[in-house]
């Protein structure tokens, strides 16, 4: 399901249209974006509280996607103007990709478009359906696919998933290959956030089953719907990567602050 955006909510922070930049990425250098969700709407089943998108809104009502065909020419023609000036194509946009009804044509078709203009492609997703091995591997089309897994909840992010399905969850990401994660921190007004010294520990213990090859951590940096969302602070987040660098000698482990 989409939830419709607010007009005037998103100025600054999600793409004007459904191919967006160059801009530049704190994690990736000068980023061309690619949205599968429409720009008036969050395409996401999601409830983060510190999503930009307004995400945890309830007035959610199912829209139409973009035609793959109409998405993929516009990707042609910008891929032509700046390929020779961008470091990556990012599909991330208004919401979670691997919700668009043909996402899986539209990973590979994107994979063939950056790949011939050597650019690489790159997923930001919370990982829904990965679980089926159609979507699985039709993420081989992408360079890099990072997964969200946010501390704080006995199974990480996924507040709206049920203990069984987070369980098949966390089993297609121990086998899913060259695994990333992205996991957000935050603090909220009055407690810790999801940065305490508990959910600390289980996100780390989940990261020692996971063993990912790469794991980049980051804060709330942009203006969440809750205004007792704030960021952490620098010294917090180096605590972590540390504590993780430890924990998993032979992950790569950075942080954007």
């Amino acid at each position: 399901m989409l939830a419709r955006a607010e007009p005037g909510s998103l100025a600054g922070h999600v793409p004007d249209n459904l191919i967006y930049g160059p801009v530049m990425s704190r994690r990736f250098g000068r980023s061309l974006g690619v949205s599968f969700t429409p720009v008036d709407a969050v395409g996401c089943s999601w409830h983060c509280p510190y999503c930009q998108l307004g995400g945890g809104r309830s007035d959610r009502r199912p829209l139409s996607y973009p035609d793959p065909h109409a998405l993929l020419a516009s990707l042609q023609q910008k891929l032509h103007a700046v390929a020779a000036v961008i470091d990556v194509v990012t599909i991330a946009g208004s919401g979670e990709p691997l919700l668009h009804p043909q996402a899986i044509p539209l990973l590979e078709a994107c994979g063939r478009m950056a790949h011939r203009y050597r650019v690489p492609l790159v997923l930001l997703t919370n990982g829904g359906g990965i679980e089926d091995n159609d979507v699985a591997q039709a993420l081989a089309a992408v360079d890099r696919c990072y997964i969200k897994w946010d501390p704080g909840a006995p199974h990480g992010a996924w507040c709206a998933m049920g203990q069984e399905q987070a369980q098949n969850r966390r089993q297609a990401l121990i086998d899913f290959p060259q695994l990333r994660i992205q996991s957000l921190l935050y603090h909220r007004a009055g407690s810790s956030g999801n940065a305490g010294v508990e959910a600390r520990q289980r996100w780390l213990e989940y990261m020692q089953e996971l063993q990912p090859v790469e794991i980049q951590l980051s804060t709330a940096a942009r203006n969440a719907p809750d205004p007792r969302i704030a960021p952490v602070e620098a010294d917090v987040l180096e605590e972590w990567v540390d504590m993780a660098r430890q924990a998993l000698p032979n992950c790569q482990v950075q942080f954007s602050a």
